[in-house]
């Protein structure tokens, strides 16, 4: 009776160890890795990171600033429920670089519905610096700029 119930107890706390193997698994899996911030892909990833968390003077601050906007019309900005932003590609020559990233927007689906789409952010070298130039997503709502 006893080997029994030692044979249960031993089951229970294998399965409860498994059980925690596998959540610390997936929760290492959901992480984002973190870019080098001063690449180009870093720069974009702080930058992305800015806009959602309406941070607008974070944003602006990594913009060369030919596009017009400010802190005030980023944090005024709307832009669709984003689900996800993945780099798809970088690359670079000289004091220039492109940086792909692929956006999973939400459709408003209650099934969990999702579209995406790619953008690709153009980046200049300002001294020793990447800074975003042109019109990157989604700032064609600032005033004056129109997204091509």
């Amino acid at each position: 009776m006893r080997s029994n119930a030692n044979r249960h107890l031993a089951i229970v706390v294998g399965a409860i160890a498994l059980a925690a193997l596998v959540v610390v698994n997936l929760s290492s899996a959901w992480r984002v890795p973190q870019r080098d911030p001063n690449s180009p892909a870093g720069v974009v990833q702080r930058y992305v990171a800015a806009v959602f968390q309406h941070r607008g003077a974070a944003a602006v601050a990594l913009l060369d600033g030919s596009n017009g906007c400010t802190a005030a019309s980023f944090n005024q900005m709307y832009y669709d429920q984003v689900s996800r932003v993945d780099l798809v590609e970088t690359s670079a020559s000289g004091d220039r670089a492109t940086v792909q990233v692929r956006i999973e927007h939400s459709s408003g689906d209650p099934f969990g519905g999702t579209w995406t789409e790619q953008q690709f952010f153009e980046l200049v070298k300002v001294g020793s610096d990447w800074r975003i130039t042109g019109n990157p997503w989604p700032a064609w709502s600032c005033p004056g700029v129109v997204k091509s």
